[in-house]
């Protein structure tokens, strides 16, 4: 069904994302570099005021260019403990750099109520605070973090949700869809999720445990360079398509009362705005690189 868009809702910030040893994949040669700053651009969004100390207290490879961290919260010297809603991200302040990082959070408020801990996958870049978690942070660095962003589920959602991921633009939707399944959501849960490789699909094994146990979730990925399976057929392969996403994959996934939730690069971003006809309402978090 067509229907009439809502609203639309633009949030911007910028999220550089995160390990084992992959390949021989030479860090060197990779470059990311914000466009702007992440104080900057995410300037007058909602913010928690409190700033927390934290600790890493665990780190491993999760693809060839992507690291997930977990750490653990402190809090306050008047007991304040720290919290956040999915799809946020916290501004990170490191010991001995200047540049405020900023990173989207990947577990669920219920993972830091049981542990005390939040985590993250930020991919290999030389911006400076994302450069350091891959090159200098260790179990038992210390750091401060402060919670902030607008993209976030409603308050009380009631419908069926589709959910658009590029790369590490999987890191706030996975904070929201794993959130979901903590809560048993009743209704309908679709991913769409692209990224260049299957080994830079994110969080894929526990997204494809989820479809079983959730059969009202449904994962469907994309890869746009991989290279095994050359002597396959074309399409679905290893429970992916060799592909890039395009119009047509929204038309079964559209609905004037569904919601869209958006994280990825610009050309991401422009597709999901071609189809925003198709549904009650999108909500963007936009972020950049450049070579």
């Amino acid at each position: 069904m067509i229907g009439k868009v809502a609203s639309l809702v633009f949030v911007s910030s910028a999220k550089a994302g995160i390990g084992r040893t992959f390949g021989n994949l030479n860090m060197s040669t990779t470059t990311y570099l914000p466009t702007r700053d992440h104080m900057v651009v995410t300037k007058g969004k909602r913010r928690n005021d409190t700033i927390h100390s934290a600790v890493v207290v665990s780190l491993q490879d999760v693809s060839p260019t992507t690291k997930a961290f977990d750490l653990q919260v402190g809090k306050t010297a008047d007991g304040e403990g720290f919290f956040f809603s999915p799809g946020q991200w916290l501004d990170v302040f490191i010991p001995g750099l200047e540049v405020i990082g900023g990173f989207s959070l990947t577990s669920t408020p219920k993972q830091l109520v049981l542990t005390g801990r939040v985590s993250l996958a930020v991919k290999y870049s030389t911006w400076p605070p994302a450069h350091w978690f891959h090159t200098e942070c260790t179990v038992g660095s210390e750091l401060n973090i402060r919670c902030g962003g607008d993209f976030v589920l409603p308050e009380n959602p009631n419908g069926d949700l589709v959910f658009l991921a590029g790369g590490v633009g999987i890191n706030p939707i996975a904070s929201m869809i794993f959130h979901l399944m903590e809560i048993n959501y009743e209704h309908s849960i679709t991913l769409l999720y692209t990224a260049k490789t299957e080994q830079e699909l994110l969080f894929k094994a526990r997204f494809d445990e989820l479809q079983l146990r959730y059969p009202k979730f449904c994962a469907h990925y994309f890869v746009t360079e991989e290279t095994s399976g050359a002597n396959e057929p074309a399409g679905v392969q290893s429970g992916f398509q060799k592909r890039r996403i395009v119009g047509a994959d929204f038309k079964n996934h559209s609905d004037s009362s569904v919601i869209l939730f958006v994280c990825g690069p610009p050309s991401l971003i422009d597709l999901a705005k071609s189809q925003s006809n198709m549904y009650h309402q999108i909500k963007f978090e936009e972020w950049w690189t450049s070579a």
